[in-house]
């Protein structure tokens, strides 16, 4: 009954609050341009970069690569070398970021949805 942004918003908004340390946020002008979190994996020693956005008005600014840089810079202090991102296979502009980062496209998912009537 609500839209996916909706439900987005509030798990960026809980993951946020639970894990204020696993968040980069980057300013202009002391206003919001974007965004990043990420995680550990301990058990399988793997890094997640999260949630990550840039606000229309600042794209193409670097501040996408920007964020990434400081994800992987963090990671790697905590000792990571492997690292994942996911993206909707829709979102051809992050597929773009990820592989010019040195990203390789490892596995797709789909989901589906069924609503009975």
């Amino acid at each position: 009954g609500k839209e996916w942004y909706e439900y987005k918003n509030r798990e960026i908004e809980q993951f946020c609050k639970k894990n204020i340390y696993r968040v980069i946020v980057a300013e202009v002008n002391g206003k919001v341009a974007g965004y990043a979190t990420y995680a550990f994996d301990e058990e399988k020693g793997i890094a997640h970069i999260g949630n990550n956005a840039v606000h229309p008005d600042y794209q193409r600014r670097g501040i996408g690569r920007s964020l990434q840089e400081e994800i992987k810079r963090r990671m790697l202090e905590e000792g990571y070398r492997k690292f994942t991102v996911t993206t909707l296979s829709n979102d051809l502009p992050a597929q773009k970021i990820y592989e010019k980062l040195g990203y390789s496209k490892y596995i797709e998912s789909l989901y589906y949805l069924k609503k009975e009537i």
